[in-house]
């Protein structure tokens, strides 16, 4: 942390010490700080896409799934595989009780990534919200 506070001192407008910051205070358990350094991030360097993926990933902990699920979306635009934001967009789909969706999101990977544990975590999420009676609006 006082690598990058020192960074911010020299150069302010240094993206990259928001981001270190941001993943510091992330792994501190600070999610809510940790956001708002990506959002900082994002401001400084539109195109950092490891700023963009965290920021998604922290909107998601806190239920903001729509706009979890736009920088996820961005994230896919320049490139198609990243698996984070593959993930991140199913697990965003399900928050928002859109199970069609999340379920032809899975459906769309290799069979080699529905074997992931991270998939088939999601795809017993989806499972057990469908049992348990969420309605799906699409």
């Amino acid at each position: 942390m006082e690598l990058a506070k020192k960074a911010l001192e020299i150069y302010p407008s240094f993206a990259q010490a928001e981001f270190v910051r941001g993943t510091i205070l992330a792994h501190q358990g600070k999610f809510r700080a940790a956001q708002e350094q990506y959002e900082k991030t994002l401001k400084l360097a539109p195109k950092h896409k490891s700023a963009q993926a965290e920021l998604a990933k922290a909107q998601l902990y806190f239920g903001e799934n729509e706009e979890a699920i736009k920088n996820f979306r961005m994230l896919l635009v320049d490139n198609p595989e990243h698996w984070e934001a593959r993930l991140g967009l199913v697990a965003g789909r399900i928050n928002l009780g859109e199970f069609d969706v999340a379920q032809r999101l899975i459906d769309k990977m290799s069979e080699a990534q529905r074997s992931d544990s991270e998939v088939q975590r999601l795809q017993a999420e989806l499972l057990r919200r469908r049992e348990e009676g969420g309605e799906d609006e699409t």
